[in-house]
Order: structure tokens, then C-alpha cells, then sequence
């Protein structure tokens, strides 16, 4: 096999963290079939990856890959690269989730027009499940419209030997009161694979640490429990699945993983048990990692037919929202632009999307004022740490001086504004400036 070249970037994901990304495509700058986004395992990083993912790219299939928050580079960078607020193991589930999003905007704005496969390994296994989960009022419900099929490979849905049920309520608790507070989780390197030099190489990197924070440990545990109890039915029935786990698995459940693909809506599902295999099953011997390739593209090329094979499952009344971000690095400034309230399709849509007390024209100053406080308010909450400028044309220009001169007493805060810009405002004869 030649050996396959990747870039590697330091790119700014969600809530202003840096992350550290590799980019793998296949030989000659030949256009790839496929590309997948891959979210690797607990303490470990997107190195320990790259013997294998060069057999995905060889048969035409790009790869996005990141260290994920609070693990690897992500996390533990040295070289001044990484966010001053990243540290070991400070990550959550929510944050996870978050960041799975970005990771897929990401790849489908670098890959245009090319089919997505979500993909994760073991607590990453688990991440990617639960991402597609989320159910109907899921914040990244209608990013699922872009995924052509999920691989898991040994996810961590259950821990082989489940810790008790005691203890894992314990632990939810104190990661409330302390969640980076970091606790041993000892993953014993002879369990990993049957490949000696893989093992000792694991024991031996720099980047591989046996702890994890409260509140990393305690959502990877609690979620992957909650997928197969009850969110597995919200996973969307054209959404192809594909899961792989080894029977000797010391670290996470194969029997969970063939509970769960039992379980599961999806019309399209397969569960591949390697007789034997241990937990990392990349990384093991005798032509395994080679026939986890193998089954890996021929379940990509299968599903091939359009980028978008999940899209019947997103309801069409979905429309993509600033609650769901698409683009890879944030922007420097908070962009919302609603319609106001008695205008547009706030107040005229035909489709049953407004509401039914909305009417064209049917607004007052009052009602305008309080619109421009939720905005500002969704605004400060999406674009968290950013600058806010409120901006207004004509009527509305008025309206954002009008806002800005309340007073100390009015209703409305002004979520510490950056700056206001009003253009072809009207005359306003009885504006009171004294408060700007």
C-alpha cells in the first residue's frame, strides 16, 4: 500500500476551542467517493489512527478526523496552540454533541457534494449513537439530513463489567459539584488488542492518560445506558447503521452492542461480531484490521446513492436555524436576522409555520421592543463570548434607537452591546437621547 499523506490544521470549533484535526484524502488528489468524520475513544487521541485510516483512503474514501475535546492535542498541547480555557478530560456529553456537529459542517463544507459517514470508536462509538438519538427536538436534528450512514465500532454503550448502579449515581452527583475534577479509569493495555507492540506503545505514549473528570467519565457512562434504554427509538429508520464489536472484549459490552442493533428502527442495520477480538479492533493482528476495513467500505459504497440518505427521516418543516451550526469556524461577529413581528413570513407563511395570531401588519411598539430583547438574548446565547452589534433599517433602525434609549429602568437589558448601527432611519421627533 503507498503511504497516504494528511494535513493537519488547528481549527476553531464551538465555544472558541481550538482543535487539533487531521484531514486524510485519497493518493493524486483524486476526488474522494465518500468522506468520513471521525470521533476517536476515551483518553486517547487521533494518532493512535494512522495506520488505519490510510486503508480507507487507498480505496478512494476521505477521512476528517480531530482530537476531541479535552483529550489528545485538543487538550493537552504544549506548544501554545491550544485554548487557554482546554485542559485533560474537560469535556461533557452536551459539548461532545456540539462538537460532532461542527466536525460534520466542517466536512461538508470542505467536501462538497460528497456522501458523509459519521464514525466513531469506543466512548467516540457511543458519541456518534447518541447523536443520531437525539429525537424530534434534538438541537441537531436536521444536521442528521446530511449523514449517509454510521459505523461504531466497539462502542461503549455498556462497559463490560458494569460498574454498580450506586456508584454511578455517586459519581453523576459529584460531577455536578466538581465536574473537572480528574479520577483514575484504568484501561489495562493487554486488553486492547492481541498485538504486543500496540499495547506497550499505548502504555507509552505521551498523550494516553489512565483518568478521566467526573464529568466526562460519569455522561460517557450514563448516555451510552440511556441510548440503549430509551433513546433508540428515536433513531431515524433511513439512517443506515453499521456496528462492530469483538466478542472478547474486555472494555465495553458486545452484548449491548447486539441488544441495541436488535432494538433499533433503522431499516437498514448491521452488527458484525469478530469471534475473538479484543477491543480495538483496528489495531489487530492476522488480517482483522484489514477485513474491518474491508466491511467498513463495502458498507460506505453500499450506501452511496445520495448524500442525504437520512433526509425522510427530518421532517420538511425543518429549516436550518442558528440553533444548528453548519459552519466549521464560528464568525467574529453575531449575525441574527428575523423577520419582525406583522411582517413577512412571521405574519404571512402559508405553510402553517407562523402563528395563528399573526397577522400582517399586527404589531406595536411595545411588542417590537420586547422581539428585540429575545433576539439579542439568542443572539449572546448562540454567539456566546462574542460581540454584539444591533442593527436596524428604516422603521427598524428607529426601533434599535428606541431600544437603546430606555433607560436605567426599562424592561429590556442590553446584554453589554457593542455597538448600534441605524441606517435611513426615519424622523422620530420625540425621542428621548438623554439614555444613549
Amino acid at each position: 500500500m503507498s503511504t497516504q499523506i494528511f494535513t493537519e490544521a488547528w481549527l476553531a470549533g464551538p465555544k472558541a476551542t481550538q482543535f487539533y484535526t487531521r484531514t486524510y484524502t485519497p493518493a493524486n488528489n483524486s476526488p474522494p467517493k465518500a468522506v468520513v468524520v471521525f470521533i476517536h475513544g476515551f483518553a486517547e487521541h487521533i494518532g493512535r489512527y494512522t495506520h488505519f485510516h490510510p486503508l480507507l483512503t487507498s480505496r478512494g474514501i476521505a477521512v476528517f478526523t480531530y482530537d476531541q475535546r479535552g483529550f489528545g492535542l485538543t487538550g493537552q498541547d504544549t506548544t501554545g496552540k491550544k485554548s487557554k480555557t482546554s485542559a485533560y478530560g474537560k469535556t461533557s456529553w452536551k459539548d461532545q454533541m456540539l462538537d460532532i456537529d461542527w466536525a460534520l459542517g466542517h466536512a461538508k463544507k470542505s467536501f462538497e457534494g460528497v456522501p458523509i459517514f459519521l464514525m466513531g470508536h469506543s466512548m467516540g462509538g457511543g458519541e456518534v449513537l447518541g447523536f443520531c438519538t437525539q429525537g424530534e427536538k434534538g438541537p441537531y436534528k436536521s444536521t442528521l439530513g446530511s449523514i449517509s450512514g454510521v459505523i461504531s465500532t466497539s462502542p461503549l454503550i455498556m462497559t463490560t463489567t458494569p460498574a454498580p448502579k450506586f456508584q454511578m449515581w455517586i459519581g453523576a452527583k459529584l460531577s455536578a459539584l466538581l465536574p473537572a475534577t480528574l479520577i483514575p479509569v484504568g484501561v489495562k493495555a493487554e486488553q486492547l488488542s492481541h498485538d504486543p507492540e500496540v499495547n506497550n506503545a499505548y502504555l507509552k505514549d505521551p498523550l494516553v492518560k489512565q483518568s478521566g473528570s467526573l464529568k466526562g467519565v460519569s455522561d460517557m457512562l450514563t448516555h451510552g445506558e440511556k441510548v440503549l434504554q430509551n433513546d433508540y427509538i428515536n433513531w431515524p429508520k433511513s439512517l443506515p447503521v453499521l456496528i462492530l464489536h469483538g466478542t472478547e472484549d474486555k472494555v465495553t459490552s458486545h452484548k449491548a452492542s447486539e441488544t441495541l442493533q436488535a432494538k433499533l428502527p433503522a431499516e437498514s442495520k448491521k452488527l458484525s461480531l469478530y469471534e475473538g477480538g479484543f477491543h480495538e479492533l483496528q489495531n489487530e493482528p492476522n488480517g482483522v484490521k484489514e477485513k474491518l476495513a474491508d466491511e467498513i467500505v463495502a458498507f460506505i459504497e453500499e450506501h452511496l446513492s445520495k448524500p442525504s440518505s437520512a433526509a425522510s427521516a427530518v421532517p420538511t418543516e425543518t429549516v436550518q436555524s442558528p440553533e444548528t451550526p453548519v459552519e466549521p469556524i464560528p464568525p467574529t461577529e453575531a449575525s441574527v436576522q428575523p423577520t419582525g413581528r406583522g411582517y413577512g413570513l412571521t405574519a404571512q407563511d402559508t405553510t402553517e409555520r407562523k402563528s395563528k395570531a399573526s397577522t400582517y401588519g399586527k404589531t406595536s411598539w411595545k411588542d417590537q421592543m420586547l422581539d428585540i430583547a429575545w433576539t439579542l438574548g439568542h443572539a449572546k446565547k448562540y454567539f456566546e463570548g462574542m460581540p454584539i452589534f444591533l442593527m436596524g433599517y428604516s422603521m427598524g433602525g428607529g426601533e434599535v434607537l428606541g431600544f437603546c434609549t430606555q433607560g436605567m429602568k426599562g424592561p429590556s437589558p442590553l446584554y453589554s452591546l457593542s455597538g448600534i448601527i441605524s441606517t435611513n432611519t426615519p424622523e422620530i421627533p420625540d425621542m428621548d437621547c438623554r439614555h444613549t
